[in-house]
């Protein structure tokens, strides 16, 4: 339970919360924080509010659920929610279009503000209208707290903190490397894109992106020169991290984490933390090689200013998604993020004196997000937090300690000196992946033996009882592990990877209860099987009790003999009447007989043996004549089936032989065909061999002359696409 007392309806309102990144934050709330946390749910459709309201409920009923505020984007009634929290969460986007009125009212009431913009012109904008307002009312303003920016901005400070943990020293240059990046836009964030070239020139862009842009405070110190080849090409290489390009998030980053470095440098509490006047910051893009990293910072580039004109806007937005769309839950949860940074001590002495940090995030990139959103809320709620800030708009590694956003700690391993031996230590999730594939195995093998058969329930209900017996421990089997990894549950400190086992478990408890349900049928159907057996055994010793009654009783050996086989023959009798359980009808003839030999005195053989039947009379013999038409009609039917048969081979072979003429000409075709390839391929040749000498009979020069070539044919795409549609005709 939070101790931060502040007298408002709720701790957090999620504003937005049926859109797509709002719908995830509400559920990392739900699962990850404290079950006694007063918060709502806030937005424009009651019916979808109700269904959240009710899948929070299916993800963690043991907790406060949230309330339900309907609210309109208008000063007035944003106004009134603002009043109502202690920390204000919205995802409303673009956030240049409907953002504004929520950022106003928290900055007026007092009330801390989160969102997830990546838009730094907005940022801009707020910070130099309300900037001064927030400090006033000591409202905590965090924009700019999502996947886009929040990684670098906290990674650079782990690694600023790592250099002077390790160094005595502040930190100089730190270069950012996004290593890697596979995931899908949201309608959302794709929206909040094209509506940022279309809301403002392009004059306010590239002012919004200066390096100190943001910042409270200036810094006169200059960045690091990049070389003319780096500049024509895109493509850089720095010492201790691969070949890179520049990176399509780099520039919005860049502002935000040059703000950081404004806000520690200016806040008296957060000085401590302060990266140094000399301090440059740099971020990039994993290049794959020299040629796709030249690829990618022109299509960026040049994309960049394609997004200017309209008509290609109005193109993108035909064929992306929706906005409160998003991509497929389940495939995003194979998205992963990497991050990777250098940074370097000042002063520095050593060449290879820096330090690596990694950030490695594998899942949904909008869970990402709302954990981001989440967590830095529930640090806005501790009360040993209250004197770190004072009021105005922060930056996310400005939270204290819990910067690195609670439980997303663990995506950040510890920056370590390169060269290192260390190794990261393992996860402790051994048990777990023993207890889940046992769980996993045994339902797979239940529903084996009594769903996918086709005569499950009949063979099942065949079986023995300790069949049955085996099965239910099984299944009881079952239930303990289910309930042994719901109580390690709370134990797992990544939000990310609870959600998943959480989910995982809920549907292997569904499952379960299936199998349950299933069997408990099954073994009643059993036990009533059994229950009729037991009658008709009960049946069967009384007829043969019967049986017995009617044997007479005779002296001598021949008697003996007829008594024991009758004896036998009733045993057989009984025998059959057990197993099939037919009626008593099927007895009275078997008795009767039994009954009639034994009173008549006749032996065992006698009984036994069979009655012969009397003999057939033969039926009269054809004559010669007759035979022989018979067997001239089959020949001659033979005949005509073989003339048939001929026939139709003689089509066949007509066919085949005319089938390969047409293959032949076809063969022809392909030849001529292959001729003119060897022509193509032969004048391709030639053409190879010119720029060969070029390159290499000429040297170095031959190579200047190709990079000519190919920068002048860069001039000319530059000047069609910038200088063409300026030309009159």
């Amino acid at each position: 339970m939070y101790s931060k007392k502040h007298g408002r309806q709720y701790d957090i309102i999620v504003l937005g919360a049926t859109g797509y990144s709002g719908h995830m934050t509400a559920e990392h709330i739900t699962i990850n924080l404290p079950s006694s946390l007063k918060w709502a749910v806030a937005g424009r459709s009651a019916d979808k509010l109700k269904q959240l309201v009710s899948r929070c409920k299916d993800l963690n009923p043991h907790r406060i659920q949230p309330a339900i505020e309907i609210c309109n984007l208008n000063n007035e009634e944003i106004s009134v929610l603002a009043n109502k929290t202690f920390c204000l969460i919205t995802t409303v986007g673009p956030y240049a279009l409907h953002g504004e009125c929520a950022f106003k009212a928290c900055a007026e009431a007092g009330t801390h503000y989160i969102d997830c913009t990546p838009e730094v012109p907005w940022t801009l904008e707020m910070i130099k209208k309300y900037e001064a307002t927030a400090k006033a009312s000591g409202a905590w303003m965090i924009p700019q707290c999502a996947m886009e920016s929040a990684p670098s901005d906290i990674l650079t400070w782990a690694v600023a903190e790592e250099v002077k943990s390790k160094f005595s020293s502040q930190v100089g240059d730190v270069v950012m490397d996004l290593h890697q990046l596979t995931s899908v836009p949201s309608g959302g964030t794709l929206a909040t894109i094209l509506n940022l070239f279309s809301q403002y020139p392009l004059k306010t862009l590239l002012q919004s992106i200066e390096p100190y842009a943001l910042s409270p405070e200036p810094n006169n110190h200059p960045l690091p020169k990049r070389s003319f080849w780096s500049s024509l090409t895109g493509v850089y290489k720095v010492p201790g991290l691969p070949l890179l390009s520049t990176s399509i998030s780099g520039k919005a980053n860049e502002a935000i984490v040059f703000r950081t470095w404004g806000l520690l440098k200016q806040d008296p509490n957060l000085q401590k933390e302060f990266y140094g006047p000399k301090f440059t910051y740099r971020e990039f893009m994993y290049a794959p090689g020299f040629v796709r990293g030249m690829l990618m910072h022109y299509f960026i580039v040049i994309g960049g200013y394609l997004l200017l004109l309209a008509p290609v806007r109005t193109l993108v937005r035909r064929f992306v998604f929706k906005p409160g769309d998003g991509p497929d839950t389940k495939k995003a949860k194979d998205e992963v993020i990497e991050l990777q940074a250098v940074g370097k001590p000042v002063p520095t002495t050593e060449e290879n004196k820096q330090v690596l940090g990694k950030l490695r995030y594998h899942g949904s990139m909008y869970y990402l997000t709302a954990t981001f959103l989440a967590e830095a809320a529930a640090t806005m709620l501790e009360e040993d937090e209250s004197v770190r800030l004072t009021g105005g708009i922060y930056t996310p590694a400005c939270l204290g300690e819990r910067r690195k956003i609670n439980n997303m700690a663990r995506a950040i391993s510890p920056p370590q000196p390169i060269h290192s031996d260390q190794q990261p230590s393992s996860s402790d999730t051994d048990t777990y992946t023993i207890d889940i594939i046992n769980l996993n195995n045994l339902l797979a093998r239940l529903e084996q033996n009594i769903f996918l058969s086709s005569s499950a329930g009949r063979q099942l209900s065949q079986q023995s009882h300790l069949e049955c017996v085996r099965i239910g421990a099984n299944i009881d089997y079952a239930q303990t592990l289910i309930k042994k990894i719901e109580r390690s549950l709370p134990a797992v400190k990544a939000p990310a990877i609870r959600h998943e086992r959480t989910t995982d478990l809920t549907k292997k408890r569904g499952r379960y209860e299936k199998v349950k349900e299933r069997f408990d049928w099954i073994k009643e159907d059993v036990e009533r099987s059994a229950d009729r057996e037991e009658e008709d055994v009960q049946e069967a010793d009384e007829e043969d009790d019967i049986w017995e009654g009617l044997a007479p009783v005779e002296n001598g050996a021949a008697a003996a003999a007829e008594l024991e086989s009758n004896n036998l023959i009733l045993s057989e009798e009984t025998t059959t009447i057990r197993q099939r359980r037919s009626d008593k009808t099927s007895i009275a003839p078997a008795t009767t007989s039994i009954a009639a030999a034994m009173a008549s005195g006749t032996s065992s053989s006698t009984f036994l043996a069979p009655k012969p039947t009397p003999a057939t009379t033969a039926p009269p013999i054809d004559t010669k004549e007759t035979a022989l038409a018979t067997h001239r009609s089959e020949q001659e039917s033979l005949t005509t089936s073989l003339l048939t048969l001929a026939s139709q081979l003689k089509s066949s072979s007509e066919a085949f032989q005319t089938s390969l003429e047409n293959e032949k000409g076809i063969l022809n075709r392909a030849v001529e065909g292959l001729d003119k390839n060897m022509t193509g391929m032969e004048a391709a040749g030639k053409r190879m061999g010119v720029l060969r000498r070029m390159t290499e009979g000429r040297g170095w020069w031959g190579r200047m002359m190709m990079y000519a070539w190919i920068f002048g044919l860069w001039i000319v795409a530059l000047a069609i696409v910038y200088l063409g549609p300026k030309l009159r005709f």
